[in-house]
């Protein structure tokens, strides 16, 4: 009975020994691992945020719900980006908003490009892994500590539904862990219980539109800075 206690108490200590060098470990944000062969087309159409790390400086109650992004491919062979997203509580209206992703050199290194309150802001978007149809882990640094891992970070796990079959949050997981060094648990889940649909299109619409996004981009830049 006491070897058994022994070999258990063994067993669970190395497997705390093996969880806590997972996420001790350190990932240089230049060596991180992207796509391979990514393929910007199959990228288009409506990802649902399923999870991200939210900066900590936004509080649960103000992170948005219904989130969703929709990339549609333009003649210059960059992305317009259409920005869905309901405040809480959930019965609000949505509010919408444009951005771009800019091509690189290298296929799956894209750059974010959003107007915030008149200054235009850039920062990485890279797809870490994707399967095109199902889900996509996305990530950009923006601050570097000096060993050049990355201090300030934006990562989303997107999903072409509103939810995601806990199959593919586990594909997910695993890259976020091995690619990312970074710990799942972390992660906050976006509510998606009714889709945005409309977007306004009248003179009227859009400035209403502008003059909510003066205090939504508050908030929504901090939801969506890097993506």
């Amino acid at each position: 009975m006491r070897t058994g206690i022994r070999n258990t108490c063994y067993c669970c200590l190395l497997f705390a020994f093996v969880i806590e060098g997972v996420f001790n470990q350190v990932c240089l944000y230049n060596e991180t691992q992207i796509q391979e062969d990514f393929e910007l087309f199959q990228y288009t159409g409506t990802w649902f945020e399923f999870k991200w790390i939210p900066p900590p400086a936004i509080a649960k109650y103000d992170q948005y719900v219904d989130y969703t992004h929709t990339y549609q491919l333009k003649e210059d062979g960059n992305i317009q980006v259409d920005i869905l997203a309901r405040e809480r509580p959930e019965n609000k209206t949505c509010l919408h908003a444009n951005a771009t992703l800019l091509t690189t050199g290298v296929p799956g290194k894209l750059l974010y490009k959003r107007n915030y309150l008149g200054e235009l802001l850039t920062s990485d978007y890279w797809i870490i892994h994707t399967d095109y149809s199902n889900y996509a882990l996305a990530y950009g640094c923006q601050t570097l500590f000096t060993n050049g891992s990355c201090e300030v970070f934006d990562v989303w796990v997107w999903s072409r539904r509103p939810t995601l079959s806990s199959e593919y949050e586990v594909l997910a997981d695993g890259f976020i862990r091995n690619r990312l060094c970074l710990d799942p648990a972390t992660f906050d889940k976006t509510s998606q219980k009714r889709k945005c649909l409309q977007v306004p299109t009248s003179d009227a619409g859009r400035a209403c539109a502008l003059g909510i996004q003066m205090v939504f981009l508050v908030k929504f830049l901090a939801h969506v800075n890097g993506v």
